[in-house]
């Protein structure tokens, strides 16, 4: 058992007697209903099969006609829920409905986490598989949401308004498939918002009108870059610091309406830092990686495994540093994890890897990963066979050589991950950038230093995590890409798994 102390004069400043009245969610029953006297307090003991998280209170006060009023007006949880109790399993059920009662005692750092997540979990709740049963508990949550508590939080305005108007696209994507429609149909359905949601009691406030901003540049990337580009600079121009989410502040940082060319901040060192590689094979493909030491450190002993079987395959390792020392220390490293490797496995060290130093004045974090395009670059102006771009933080389970193989047999020249309907809607998440397949000829050339030209114009952003996925929509827009889950007509049915390594594991 456990036991709690109430105390409303402590607590509220309630001078007269109080009733207390205890409440548990679960199984919908008072477990306590009794009479504090005035300036009193009670402890109250609480048997252990409740559980504490699901145990509500109230206080109520006599009015004037001798009856019991709420002195405010809901249950609050005894013991406080954290707005990560809060997202677990969160689906927009009665139950997270309720837990908006907690509102109230939170700090502004916790509405604001549990906001932005909530913001998070709506798109993949909703998008994925949309239905009429979503959209219907969606907006039943967002009524329950105070409206004092909600215009004075501008963090929850404008995940309130983001998820209301995208929360309406899907419902009128379910009715007569609006996404598919024709450009005018699409304008007309922006015109409409703007009319219905961004009323006058709204338009004052920041949280509301970066929220409308924010959902009609999704809108308008469908088919219309110029303006979407416009509401998302216009949005964070207004307040950034409330709109910075994963989903939101990183996407719109480098969203660009049109990509400048020569934006090389960086070299390639290419100092012939590799096996003895045999070009004359009948075909071959190269892996491209980009990374900084630390990752290379956590995450090539999979690759360098790999490196044994996959003979038809070059391993390319770009190395982001400004440091030599470092770069040699990751080159011989590599080279000694191979000696090992092919004494335990008794088999000759594999020639066929390659590294490169890439230096850069840029100091942005997203550089590591976003290298990788830069690296893709030099190998397909330079070297022979098609190019696969992945992150190095991946394991690879399949035949990944039979996979990559068949590909020339295709009619794209670029094949990537998309996903599917109504997440085309999120310009930073639609294009999964992790794995690329770019042909090694005119066109696969000419997405290469498109890549590389968006990319040195995100780089110099402050926020630029979905760098990576933007550019490669922006250019998916350009070029033909394919889905390189399904390779178009490749004979090859069996895929490999491309699954990320569990970094707690390493």
């Amino acid at each position: 058992m456990f036991r709690k102390i109430f105390n409303p004069y402590e607590e509220y400043k309630i001078k007269e007697k109080v009733r207390l009245i205890v409440y548990d969610e679960r199984t919908k029953t008072r477990i306590k209903d009794e009479i504090i006297d005035s300036k009193k307090y009670t402890e109250v003991v609480i048997e252990d099969i409740y559980d504490k998280s699901d145990l509500k209170y109230k206080y109520q006060v006599m009015d004037i006609n001798g009856k019991w009023k709420d002195f405010f007006s809901r249950y609050n949880y005894i013991f406080k829920k954290n707005p990560k109790e809060i997202l677990k399993k969160f689906n927009f059920e009665n139950k997270d409905i309720e837990n908006i009662g907690s509102l109230e005692s939170f700090t502004d750092n916790e509405i604001n986490y549990l906001f932005k997540n909530i913001l998070l979990i709506f798109y993949n709740f909703s998008l994925i598989k949309p239905s009429y049963d979503k959209v219907l508990k969606v907006n039943s949550f967002l009524e329950s949401i105070p409206y004092d508590i909600m215009c004075s939080k501008n963090v929850i305005s404008h995940c309130y308004m983001q998820i209301k108007i995208m929360n309406y696209v899907v419902e009128a994507d379910l009715e007569r498939k609006i996404l598919s429609a024709k450009k005018s149909e699409l304008i007309r359905l922006s015109d409409c918002i703007e009319s219905k949601f961004l009323t006058s009691e709204y338009k004052e406030s920041l949280g509301f009108r970066t929220g409308y901003l924010v959902a009609v540049g999704n809108i308008y990337s469908i088919f219309d870059r110029k303006n979407s580009y416009k509401k998302y600079q216009e949005a964070l121009s207004l307040g950034s610091e409330y709109i910075d989410n994963f989903l939101t502040i990183d996407p719109l940082s480098t969203y660009y309406e049109s990509v400048n060319e020569n934006n090389q901040s960086y070299s390639i060192i290419d100092k012939n830092h590799r096996g003895k590689i045999s070009e004359c094979n009948e075909y071959f493909v190269n892996i491209c990686f980009s990374t900084d030491i630390k990752y290379f450190k956590m995450f090539v002993p999979n690759w360098a495994q790999a490196n044994f079987f996959y003979k038809s395959l070059v391993f390319n390792f770009g190395i982001v540093t400004n440091s030599e020392e470092e770069y040699f220390h990751c080159v011989n490293s590599y080279k000694n994890i191979l000696s090992s490797l092919s004494v335990l496995l008794e088999t000759d060290e594999p020639k066929n890897y390659r590294f490169f130093w890439i230096k850069s004045s840029i100091t942005n974090k997203t550089l590591y990963a976003c290298a990788r395009f830069y690296l893709a670059y030099h190998l397909i102006e330079k070297y022979n066979g098609d190019i696969f771009i992945s992150d190095i933080d991946q394991l690879v389970i399949g035949d990944l050589e039979n996979y990559l193989l068949n590909a020339p047999s295709c009619k794209f020249n670029v094949y990537q991950p998309i996903m599917k309907g109504l997440y085309k809607l999120l310009p930073g998440r639609s294009h999964l950038a992790g794995n690329i397949y770019i042909r090694n000829n005119f066109e696969g050339q000419r997405y290469c230093e498109f890549l590389t030209n968006y990319v040195g114009m995100g780089l110099q952003e402050k926020f630029s995590w979905i760098l990576d996925q933007n550019a490669t929509r922006c250019a998916s827009e350009h070029f033909e890409i394919g889905d390189i889950f399904s390779f178009g007509d490749r004979p090859l049915k069996q895929y490999p798994n491309l699954k990320r390594a569990l970094r707690k594991q390493i």
